[in-house]
């Protein structure tokens, strides 16, 4: 028994026919390989662009960190800055309105003690024109004595 077959025409020709769809479908698959090949290296350098995008992201947003908290202290120290203005400020209105009442009230002694020395002086100059008059008179009266003892010749010394 021979068991090795015999290939008609026809079996060859298909088997080639098949050879052929097979080189054809390794030449799609060689393609596709090559597709996807420059697909991953496309995929590689969108990725790297991603990765070096948020590594630039995350360097922004660092420095945004950074900046906001100096901001935050700023605004901080300027609130601190503005309550200590304001506190002193309102100490200062406060003395300011101090002075001022304590102003007014020596200026209300003042003209209450120019008035005292209105008045006293008013009372002094009437008791110095009394005085003066008084004088006038007794001058007038001594004047008068005298007149009348030099009239009767008695001497003034003795």
């Amino acid at each position: 028994m021979n068991t090795r077959k015999s290939f008609d025409a026809l079996e060859v020709y298909m088997f080639a026919g098949h050879l052929k769809g097979v080189a054809f479908n390794i030449i799609l698959f060689k393609q596709e390989i090559n597709e996807n090949k420059t697909m991953v290296s496309r995929f590689k350098t969108i990725c790297q662009e991603l990765h070096e995008i948020i590594n630039e992201k995350e360097v922004q947003q660092r420095d945004f960190e950074i900046q906001y908290e100096k901001k935050r202290k700023e605004d901080l120290a300027k609130m601190r800055t503005q309550s200590h203005l304001l506190k002193e400020r309102n100490h200062w209105k406060q003395r300011f309105k101090d002075e001022e009442g304590r102003v007014k009230r020596l200026a209300l002694k003042e003209e209450q003690r120019a008035s005292i020395w209105k008045k006293k002086e008013f009372d002094l100059l009437r008791e110095i024109n009394i005085l003066r008059s008084e004088r006038e008179e007794f001058i007038q009266m001594f004047q008068t004595l005298q007149a009348s003892l030099i009239a009767k010749n008695i001497d003034l010394d003795n």
